[in-house]
């Protein structure tokens, strides 16, 4: 078992057909832009069949989300998504997606 991330945390959002193309352009330039300022570890972007979206961002601490939530006001400004619930945070018990 490795543990790269100890910390993450996951996105619901409702995304208009005809702006999932912006959004997930919008969705990758905000991680990368989190990598670079936050020490990001990337994340994962998720189409649901009912056409939500979920991601999971990946976080090497809760200190580190709790700094980018602290600068960009605890928003991720995402005109083309509706946000579905409040962003769940996880503590990795244990990893077994990665060699």
């Amino acid at each position: 078992m490795i543990v790269k991330s100890k910390f993450r945390v996951v996105y619901h959002w409702r995304v208009k057909k005809s702006d999932e193309k912006k959004f997930e352009a919008l969705w990758k330039k905000i991680t990368l832009d989190y990598k670079k300022k936050y020490g990001a570890q990337g994340s994962c972007l998720h189409k649901l069949k009912n056409g939500d979206y979920i991601a999971y961002a990946q976080w090497p601490t809760k200190n580190h989300w709790e700094k980018m939530q602290k600068d960009t006001k605890g928003e991720i400004v995402n005109p083309f998504a509706k946000t579905v619930s409040s962003p769940v945070q996880l503590d990795v018990v244990a990893n077994y997606l990665h060699k």
